[in-house]
């Protein structure tokens, strides 16, 4: 359904449709609120652990299909170390060796492997690739070696 009205990722607020010329945003469209936040959530917000500003693994979804193995595996693998960081920062009493365990089950429960606007796994990616062989390479280095999908 097109409401006329959009609000920018800047969250600047609301602007008219292009075909809607000299109005504002409220009156071109009845109904649709003029501030950036509209009540409820959004629709990737209402997604149990979803967000495009929370998961370091979304550009991954981008690349899973088309790039060389190797460029996914470390560009995964830096991902991984990244969010590991964030974690350990984030919980500053675990311990090394508790680490890699809260890590894992923070990438289950908060789904950071799931692409947030299409539902579709990272795994579900790899396996869209046009070669089977890289395919079922990537998938092993995701179930297999790095054990962050089952």
């Amino acid at each position: 359904m097109s409401t006329g009205a959009s609000v920018d990722a800047g969250g600047s607020g609301a602007s008219a449709s292009p075909g809607v010329s000299g109005a504002s945003p409220v009156s071109a469209s009845p109904g649709v609120s003029a501030s950036p936040r509209v009540s409820g959530a959004s629709p990737v917000s209402s997604l149990p652990g979803a967000s495009l500003a929370v998961s370091p693994f979304v550009p991954l979804f981008r690349i899973a299909r088309h790039e060389p193995v190797s460029a996914v595996k470390e560009a995964f693998d830096k991902t991984l170390e990244k969010h590991r960081r964030e974690v350990a920062e984030q919980n500053p009493g675990v311990s090394e060796a508790d680490l890699d365990a809260l890590q894992m089950k923070q990438i289950q429960e908060q789904h950071l492997l799931v692409d947030p606007t299409s539902r579709g796994t990272l795994l579900f990616e790899v396996a869209q690739r046009a070669k089977d062989e890289e395919a079922v390479e990537l998938a092993q280095f995701l179930v297999d070696d790095k054990r962050v999908l089952a």
